[in-house]
């Protein structure tokens, strides 16, 4: 929900839930299962109209995928999701983004300041990125759901075989040291975000 806060103008009411470890349509550990339940809870209790879902997504649905009927997380999802169905009009669910190195931020400041020659080598190689998010993406293109938009803010980062980690003009990281987006990434996609909103809007 984070990338939506700035934009909260365009909306009448907004409730937002922050989780650490929490991915809003399944759980693979202890904690995200917690988080999981609560934010089942609250939806239930809230009914909003539309439900965002932004989440930095585990390996564990990047994994290989088995077959539709015994993919263990696929099912998880579509269970989750129907549940959301039953309150929510609307359901919009970031789709999977490239993963970033943790203390992305520290390196690029070490390299500002004494590899400034190499610093291009922190942008994400393009297929191997597109190849970590694989199965994550085709899981999401199975998810058996009406009322699901997913959006993708991926894209946005493509430069020829890379995925942009920094603005190369103004030298300004995209990505802080808990490899979330930083705000300078977020009005980055402030266009996207924007479109996404007023499409949110202009359907209810």
């Amino acid at each position: 929900m984070f990338p939506f806060l700035k934009y909260r103008h365009l909306f009448n009411h907004k409730y937002h839930i922050a989780c650490n470890v929490g991915y809003g349509i399944y759980a693979d550990n202890a904690y995200s299962e917690i988080n999981l339940n609560e934010t089942r809870r609250q939806v239930e209790e809230y009914k909003p109209d539309v439900l965002i879902i932004v989440a930095r997504y585990s390996d564990t649905i990047k994994s290989p995928l088995k077959e539709e009927e015994e993919d263990v997380w696929l099912n998880e999802m579509n269970e989750n999701i129907e549940w959301y169905e039953k309150y929510s009009k609307k359901i919009y669910i970031l789709d999977s983004h490239p993963l970033y190195s943790i203390n992305f931020l520290n390196h690029f400041l070490q390299y500002s300041l004494n590899r400034l020659d190499d610093i291009d080598s922190l942008h994400l190689n393009r297929r191997e990125a597109d190849r970590e998010m694989k199965y994550a993406k085709r899981r999401f293109e199975m998810v058996k759901c009406s009322k699901c938009h997913f959006f993708d803010l991926s894209h946005l980062f493509i430069d020829g075989d890379k995925y942009l980690t920094f603005d190369p003009q103004r030298m300004i990281s995209y990505v802080d040291n808990s490899i979330h987006l930083s705000n300078a990434a977020i009005d980055f996609c402030r266009p996207e975000l924007e479109r996404i909103a007023h499409e949110i809007m202009n359907s209810l």
